[in-house]
């Protein structure tokens, strides 16, 4: 005979352990983790002080890349599969939906495809959980077998220190746990009160129904075939997402290469890029620039006594170290440690171009680096300073009019001013009578923005080779925070110094994130700019003219107006260039740069007066 116990709700009741008292519908940045049911090694392993995911590892990270396609009104940070568990930052907006779980975000028109529903964030929880235990339980043929553990742990951020820290957390993650031989259980230490949350019950399913697959995506993914065709040293084990950039697709790609038994042994990993042809419309001069500049780069090191440092692309070479004992003692200058280096095709070729008409490429991957897409402190700030600073004097010797112009009038001040002017006339998506303000802010600092034009035209600044994107998160940095590598070179071509000084201080000196909901969160960090001048100047300010360094405070300001310019463009022309997250996500972007200029402007002769301290 079977005896049931009576239920207890004092001995079996499960209590929430949310936050009492919050909205997890509400706008807010949450930090979340996630455990897996198994603890051993389930979604990959690390390796040098990378995660290597395995199949599993990947479908989690395909449905993480895939929620703002069920959830328009959020936005995903920072992310990370460990071998156990994930880390993750969910960004909830504000659409005017106040207090509901589920609510539809627009009406739904007789006959059309349902919107996206607004949820909260245990819904989307609950979504990230539910697809992804699907697809592992399809392909390991366990219908129904627990991938994660029943709750997740949650923490509300609060500023933008606290954001900073996670980030950090998150990026670091691998290399931290891969000197740590038990389970990481738990998020970073938090503020008395934040606990672990779970989910609310998921809706019922009809008897009967199955659960609808998630859409597949719209971007070509890399097959087997295309990592094929490159110079690759191994087998492909692994294809992750990885980045936060808007245009390019890439991919984090391990191989195995056979080892003393039966089994492969994980090696060299690479990052695989999609390279966006409707921006680049000419990839073969955009790849040569990349390799014309990288090849003189690697040489300056050769020459100073340096070492390219990667892992080897044949079997059996082993490359030189880049510690300090195996380096001279007197090394002439603190140069960086890694150079780009483009795996070319089997054939010898810069790039693959697929029957379906994209172009790939591969970098060998730097294993142990992160990117920061904020600046929190001085010491970060100068180091980025210092990075950009050996990449304008390191690319010196490189002829300008060797490269191509990958972006043809990409900071023509001119030209973008006649296509905002175009867009508002045409209006395409009706937009313009919610956004005059913004159109009479861009009219009337229009004139003054020609300054850099005329200067140029006139000779008085010269022409250089610049990256001319020269957000902070297009460095690579070690565990140690120092500068190891510039990524991004595929708008390297002819421009002036200027462009490349004042996108860093529009990216890295702003208080507020570049697409910042709260507008009084943006200014410009005076203790960074100061930073950054110091380290760029140290390193590039001997090469330098008088004309450009008396311009550099005006460039920071002209590469904000002109950055919010091309945002907002893009926010009338209905969101055709820049990737976007949410509906608005572009006129949010210019704002946040406009704001960003105003502050500038109060601050413009301090600005002025620290470049001058520097320099002197």
């Amino acid at each position: 005979m079977v005896y049931f116990r009576r239920f207890d709700p004092d001995i079996w009741h499960r209590r929430s352990i949310r936050l009492q008292g919050h909205d997890y519908s509400s706008p807010g940045t949450y930090f979340i983790t996630l455990l897996a049911a198994d603890p051993d090694d389930f979604f990959g392993k690390i390796e040098n002080g990378s995660m290597s995911l395995n199949d599993f590892g990947n479908l989690v990270q395909l449905t993480w890349n895939d929620l703002p396609n069920h959830n328009l009104h959020i936005s995903l940070d920072a992310f990370i599969v460990m071998p156990d568990h994930v880390h993750g930052i969910i960004v909830i907006h504000d659409t005017g939906v106040v207090g509901a779980d589920s609510v539809r975000v627009d009406s739904v028109r007789a006959g059309s495809k349902p919107a996206p529903a607004y949820h909260g964030l245990p819904e989307i929880i609950r979504q990230l959980k539910t697809f992804s235990a699907r697809r592992i339980n399809v392909m390991r043929e366990m219908k129904g077998t627990p991938v994660w553990r029943r709750n997740y742990y949650e923490h509300i951020i609060l500023s933008k220190a606290e954001l900073s820290r996670v980030r950090q957390y998150i990026h670091h993650n691998p290399v931290r746990a891969g000197s740590k031989p038990a389970r990481e259980d738990n998020p970073p230490p938090v503020r008395a009160g934040s606990k672990p949350a779970r989910e609310d019950n998921p809706p019922p399913v009809r008897a009967g129904s199955k659960p609808a697959p998630l859409p597949i995506p719209a971007k070509p993914a890399p097959t087997m075939e295309i990592i094929g065709r490159l110079m690759v040293d191994g087998i492909p084990s692994t294809v992750t997402p990885i980045g936060s950039g808007h245009i390019n697709d890439s991919y984090l790609v391990t191989v195995s290469k056979p080892g003393a038994g039966l089994e492969p042994t994980p090696t060299v990993g690479y990052v695989l890029q999609r390279i966006n042809h409707q921006i680049f419309k000419d990839i073969p001069g955009l790849m040569n620039n990349i390799d014309l500049v990288t090849r003189h780069m690697r040489e300056k090191i050769k020459c100073k006594g340096g070492f390219q440092t990667r892992p080897s692309s044949n079997p059996g070479q082993t490359r030189p170290s880049l510690n300090t004992k195996d380096r001279p003692q007197t090394h002439p200058c603190d140069i960086f440690l890694q150079v780009l280096e483009i795996i070319p095709t089997r054939d010898g070729q810069l790039f693959y171009s697929d029957p379906d008409g994209n172009f790939w490429r591969m970098y060998f991957h730097i294993p142990g680096s992160c990117s920061y897409d904020r600046i929190e402190s001085a010491d970060l700030a100068r180091e980025g300073g210092r990075a950009f600073g050996r990449f304008q004097a390191m690319t010196a010797g490189v002829d300008p009019a060797k490269l191509t112009i990958t972006i043809p009038r990409f900071h023509d001040i001119t030209w973008r001013l006649e296509q905002f002017e175009e867009a508002v006339k045409g209006d395409a998506m009706n937009r313009v009578c919610t956004v005059i303000r913004e159109i009479a802010f861009i009219r009337d600092h229009a004139q003054e923005m020609h300054t850099i034009k005329r200067l140029v035209e006139s000779g008085q600044l010269p022409v250089r080779v610049t990256h001319n994107d020269t957000k902070f998160n297009n460095i690579l940095f070690n565990a140690e925070d120092k500068a190891i590598c510039i990524v991004d070179l595929d708008t390297v071509m002819p421009g002036t110094v200027l462009y490349d000084f004042g996108d860093a201080i529009r990216t890295g000196a702003n208080t507020g994130a570049e697409d910042e909901v709260n507008l009084d969160n943006v200014g410009i960090n005076m203790e960074l700019f100061a930073a950054y001048a110091k380290g760029f100047l140290g390193e590039a300010g001997r090469g330098l003219t008088r004309n450009e360094i008396d311009h550099l405070a005006f460039s920071a300001k002209f590469m904000t107006f002109i950055i919010g310019l091309r945002f907002f463009t893009d926010h009338i022309n209905g969101d055709t260039y820049y990737k976007v997250g949410f509906p608005g996500h572009n006129l949010q972007r210019a704002r946040s740069q406009f704001k960003l200029l105003e502050s500038m402007e109060k601050e413009f002769d301090t600005m002025r007066e620290i470049v001058s301290e520097l320099v002197n």
